[in-house]
């Protein structure tokens, strides 16, 4: 520029005036330039890095946005500028983790296809998504067209889609994205590490769709967790969710589920730790001591079986030293051959409220409630099942409140309570001239007796009674009522009859 402003002085005398257009042009130029850049989405390159002009990057911004453009991912700073870019997903999420300040951040995915998988090993993260939805989600694993769109991790072979991995994470938050398996063999959806420590707490999981997780796997699966809530997951392929107490005097606990879909396309194998193989599977690892899963709320949580079933101990959910539960409308149906109509089996658990659950199959359905079982309570369940569809209840301090179970036969081994079972009360009479009447009841137990009232005193000559004077139990189910004296009715004799509970 010296130079140059010599060569104007000496040819023109008025040098300072062209230098000064000169200078205004170029202002000018720059000016528009980046006005252009602004608008058309160009880049302007410096040494050190490469810096993105583009609306709304700024206020508000995350702390870092990753998108994919062909087979690079991208990783772009608060301010704009890429600090990470390459081929490898997973070490560009790892980057941009180990990147964040101390007091944590948001990443947010673009919608588009990212192949590896996401490790929090840190506290306070945010990843979110721009939202997923499926393809065809009623033809699953009948259609080659499977797919999901939007924000969608793709993990390799084995993986999981998102671990949480370490020692006392908090302040974890993932949302609106799927996690869409194309391997033969994969993890879990969204998990922790699975050890003999306190994992994580303060974690929220809100819209995640997961499909096509094998046989072994789960769409959420956590251990040792604390203060939790996961809500909106859609799930089609192996099981939906794992809880796991796995640290000696830890409950694991204080969350909340809701609004949790899952559609079974695989024959779950067993496992001899009770933690796979099942839908749901709420348990702890039995060689820990004073550990279990407690005080969580399930509110809408379906499981739809369509899937043929070998595994005998197959059941859709397990529970197993659980505590202080409350499960809101808990639905599942099983429609396939083998084992897949066992509903639910519950053992070593305290004080699980069921409310207005709902359980399905075309054919063979199954409840197990073991007798290690205390304080159950069934409110308006509805069990739809065929005629050797079964309900086996062994805990005598459960409760079923206003059941309806259809079809369905009541183990003569149970000995829960039943208030307000279709036909295990109304009224009978016996009629003039006969000693007593014998009554069918729909359930009569080995922990059950039959309270009666008389309709009319009036129609017992004084000092005359009724009783019961015999008691068929199931699979009978019926009793006879007499007069006290044994002696025949002159008149009719109408009673209010009920099958009462003693615990």
């Amino acid at each position: 520029m010296e130079k140059l402003k010599c060569l104007n002085k000496t040819k023109n005398g008025k040098g300072g005036l062209t230098i000064q257009k000169k200078k205004v042009l170029t202002f000018l130029t720059i000016a528009l330039l980046m006005i252009a850049a602004f608008y058309g989405g160009y880049t302007i390159a410096s040494p050190s890095n490469t810096f993105t002009i583009s609306s709304g990057v700024y206020p508000g911004a995350a702390s870092y946005t990753i998108w994919r453009d062909g087979d690079y991912y991208y990783a772009k700073n608060a301010y704009g500028a890429i600090d990470f870019s390459g081929t490898n997903f997973s070490a560009i999420s790892e980057s941009v983790l180990n990147a964040l300040p101390s007091s944590g951040g948001k990443i947010l995915l673009k919608a588009g296809y990212y192949e590896g998988q996401i490790v929090i090993a840190r506290n306070n993260v945010i990843i979110e998504g721009e939202g997923s939805c499926a393809d065809k989600p009623m033809q699953f694993g009948n259609s080659s067209t499977d797919a999901l769109y939007g924000t969608v991790l793709k993990p390799l072979e084995g993986k999981d889609g998102i671990l949480i991995s370490g020692e006392n994470r908090s302040g974890i938050q993932i949302r609106n994205l799927g996690i869409w398996f194309t391997t033969a063999s994969t993890g879990d959806g969204i998990t922790t590490d699975h050890g003999n420590y306190f994992n994580v707490e303060d974690l929220d999981i809100e819209d995640i769709d997961v499909l096509h997780h094998d046989s072994t796997h789960f769409a959420i699966n956590l251990e040792n967790f604390l203060e939790t809530s996961v809500r909106n997951i859609n799930s089609y392929g192996g099981g939906l969710l794992r809880l796991y107490a796995n640290w000696d005097n830890f409950h694991a606990g204080d969350a909340i589920f809701e609004n949790m879909y899952a559609r079974i396309l695989y024959n779950l194998p067993s496992n001899p730790d009770n933690a796979r193989g099942y839908p749901i599977i709420i348990a702890r690892n039995g060689t820990r001591g004073n550990c279990w899963v407690n005080d969580v709320v399930f509110d809408t949580i379906l499981v739809n079986n369509p899937t043929s079933q070998s595994d005998p101990d197959f059941y859709g959910v397990v529970l197993w030293f659980a505590r202080n539960m409350v499960f809101n409308h808990l639905h599942f149906e099983g429609a396939a051959g083998g084992y897949a109509y066992q509903w639910v089996n519950i053992g070593a658990c305290y004080h699980i409220i069921f409310n207005a659950p709902y359980f399905w199959s075309y054919g063979y359905g199954y409840i197990n409630s073991q007798s290690t079982n205390y304080n159950i309570l069934w409110n308006d369940a509805v069990l739809e099942g065929q005629s050797t569809a079964t309900l086996l209840d062994s805990c005598n301090t459960s409760i079923w409140i206003n059941p309806a179970i259809n079809t369905m036969v009541i183990d003569p081994a149970t000995t829960a309570s039943f208030v307000g079972l279709e036909g295990n009360s109304g009224v009978a009479t016996i009629a003039s001239g006969n000693t007593g009447v014998t009554v069918n009841a729909r359930f009569i137990g080995a922990c059950n007796y039959v309270l009666l009232t008389i309709i009319d005193p009036d129609t017992l000559p004084a000092g005359a009674a009724l009783k019961v004077s015999a008691i068929y139990v199931a699979p009978s189910n019926s009793f006879v009522v007499e007069r006290i004296d044994e002696q025949t009715t002159t008149v009719s004799i109408t009673f209010y009859w009920q099958i009462c509970h003693v615990p």
